[in-house]
């Protein structure tokens, strides 16, 4: 109980909810935010900046084509990686920022940094993320077994794709999917909130689904165990530090220790 007082005290989120119980009632939206219906239910809520008429072009279209062609979606036509490039619509919107509700995390995006900010090119778009991937992607004799991973990248930016009613693919609704345009840590797979990891440089890019997004993460980088240096992943989503109040035996006149 000791320990739960502590930690209380110190954070009123967690001191209200100690005292009033969970908040069941929806997170209030400012006018600088919304909320598509299709992602009330994951509490993704989109902030400005925001550019109306993106233009989906060039790498970025690829990418998302690659993503509808990739996941099976009831709503959505089956098509090939050429027919989404042909199919996907000419424009979408473009969001900078991303605050997940219930609690969850602000964050901002790598495009949505202001360099003459006070903060400089500093962001919050260093992210943990999910996805799943063939376990045999490499033996391409062996059965498809696709797996939970956890990964880390940078959060480029975020998509609001809008697909109007298109009867002829039995499209009866417009419907609309926020992706993420992640670029990724390479060669990272791993939870940094169990094990250290690190990395050098960043890889590929691609798209996912926002609910992907979980967090944001934080990195360091140090020489410590590598000469040329590494990014070391900090990852803090583990839920809140345990407080050790245990204090060493000692004999009532010795004060040894106590200083600190």
């Amino acid at each position: 109980m000791g320990q739960i007082a502590a930690i209380a005290n110190r954070f009123p989120s967690i001191r209200k909810a100690l005292l009033f119980g969970k908040n069941d009632a929806p997170a209030p939206i400012s006018r600088m935010e919304f909320m598509y219906p299709e992602y009330e239910q994951h509490d993704i809520i989109l902030r400005f900046p925001r550019l109306r008429e993106f233009r989906l072009k060039g790498t970025i279209r690829q990418h998302v084509a690659r993503y509808f062609r990739t996941n099976n979606f009831r709503q959505l036509p089956r098509l090939t990686y050429h027919g989404w490039l042909a199919y996907l619509p000419e424009r979408c919107e473009r969001w900078g920022k991303l605050r997940i509700g219930d609690g969850g995390d602000c964050i901002r995006s790598a495009v949505a940094c202001n360099p003459s900010s006070i903060y400089g090119k500093r962001d919050s778009s260093f992210v943990r993320f999910t996805f799943q991937r063939d376990e045999n992607e490499n033996d391409p004799d062996a059965t498809v077994n696709m797996i939970g991973v956890t990964g880390y990248g940078r959060l480029d930016f975020i998509l609001a794709v809008t697909f109007p009613t298109d009867q002829e693919n039995e499209i009866d609704a417009p419907t609309t999917h926020v992706l993420a345009h992640i670029t990724e840590a390479k060669d990272v797979e791993g939870d940094a909130a169990e094990e250290r990891i690190s990395f050098t440089k960043f890889g590929r890019s691609f798209v996912l689904d926002i609910t992907s997004v979980k967090n944001v993460a934080g990195r360091v980088f140090t020489r410590a165990t590598r000469e040329a240096g590494e990014w070391v992943i900090i990852d803090r989503s583990g839920g809140i530090c345990r407080t050790d109040f245990r204090v060493d035996e000692h004999d009532s006149d010795n004060e040894d220790g106590w200083a600190n």
